[in-house]
């Protein structure tokens, strides 16, 4: 998730760049304000609370006002031998969500040893990943049966979004190689086995503007996304995104793909592919508190920066961007000072509160 090449400014010099980029920039977005029409966006976490306590993790959550989680459904999980499938851990863990009001992004990650050496190697047969999305969509899903064996729980609470793999076009996530046109078409396969297993699930492909394709090659990931599946558009219902920058999300430099501009980037690509406009989710974006820089940022900066996307997305972005899911909950303990992965937490890893945490909270209050 590291972001290099970002240049520093002042602060102010940013946001007044930034403001002035967006009054210029998404006229759309900012005349459905103006008209009282687009929802408010929907203010979530990435929490990974299915590792730890979840009952107590997330009732922590939801006394800071969340609602909505972003969590892996892993495949290895559920699917640990080929065609023995094993739901009890995730049927405890929605259960407990829907107990504490929460909303679950399931993010279908995390291939068996079966079908590949590493969990974080991209699935080599389309139809087996077909299959476990089938069979998640078909359960967990609107009217899924979990839900209709629990009719105690609150059936609303059944996600109707499913994230497609995380971060493909990173090697750390795709193991052995960063394939577009591979992920392309595991996401149709995906698409089209989950929506006749549920039809009223909807997917997101993951977006990015350039990827490196290998020995240097940088290529553009929309791109030969579209190139692979040329129907892709009418297949999926959304593109995560996640636009980490080093700095305020209000800054502006010298390209856009270096800054937050980058999900405008990814938005016009998609639209000019696929013929329609296709909402865009940040499923991930956030800032660390270790001590490298410019590759992280103090305490009570993550907080500025939380505030500045959360108005930004109010404001400019307002009816482009269904959900935003920050990253993430509790910084890990243990971590090396150094370690940027290991501190992005609202939370300290004691348990005690950043001052990140008042800013997403009081994000979730505006909506």
């Amino acid at each position: 998730m590291t972001r290099n090449g970002l240049r520093r400014a002042s602060v102010a010099l940013l946001a007044a760049a930034g403001l002035a980029a967006g009054a210029a920039g998404c006229g759309d977005g900012q005349a459905a304000v103006a008209a009282g029409g687009p929802p408010p966006v929907t203010v979530g976490l990435d929490a990974n609370t299915f590792g730890s306590d979840v009952a107590r993790e997330q009732g922590a959550i939801r006394r800071l006002g969340i609602r909505d989680l972003r969590e892996q459904v892993r495949w290895d999980v559920v699917e640990p031998h080929r065609g023995r499938w094993s739901f009890a851990t995730y049927d405890a863990r929605f259960a407990t969500s829907a107990r504490d009001g929460i909303r679950i992004l399931p993010l279908l990650y995390g291939t068996p040893r079966w079908e590949a050496r590493s969990p974080d190697r991209l699935p080599q047969h389309a139809a087996a990943w077909a299959g476990f999305t089938a069979q998640v969509v078909a359960r967990y899903g609107p009217g899924g049966t979990f839900w209709r064996a629990h009719p105690e729980l609150d059936s609303r609470l059944a996600p109707t979004t499913f994230e497609l793999w995380n971060e493909p076009y990173y090697e750390r996530f795709s193991v052995g190689g960063v394939d577009a046109r591979r992920y392309a078409k595991l996401t149709a396969a995906a698409a089209r086995a989950g929506r006749a297993a549920n039809p009223r699930a909807r997917f997101l492909v993951s977006g990015e503007t350039r990827y490196d394709a290998g020995n240097g090659s940088v290529r553009n990931w929309v791109d030969d996304l579209w190139a692979a599946v040329p129907d892709l558009g009418s297949l999926v219902d959304g593109i995560a995104v996640h636009p980490y920058t080093l700095g305020s999300p209000l800054a502006i430099t010298s390209q856009a793909r270096n800054d937050f501009r980058r999900v405008d980037e990814i938005r016009v690509a998609a639209r000019a592919k696929s013929g329609r406009a296709l909402p865009l989710w940040i499923t991930e974006v956030g800032w660390s508190t270790c001590d490298q820089r410019p590759g992280c940022v103090s305490e009570a900066t993550q907080a500025q920066y939380t505030a500045e996307l959360f108005r930004l997305l109010r404001t400019r972005y307002a009816g482009l961007v269904t959900a935003a899911y920050l990253y993430g909950w509790r910084s890990q303990g243990g971590a090396a000072a150094g370690d940027r992965e290991g501190f992005f937490g609202i939370l300290r890893a004691d348990g005690s509160r950043k001052p990140s945490w008042n800013a997403l909270r009081q994000a979730a209050r505006d909506g």
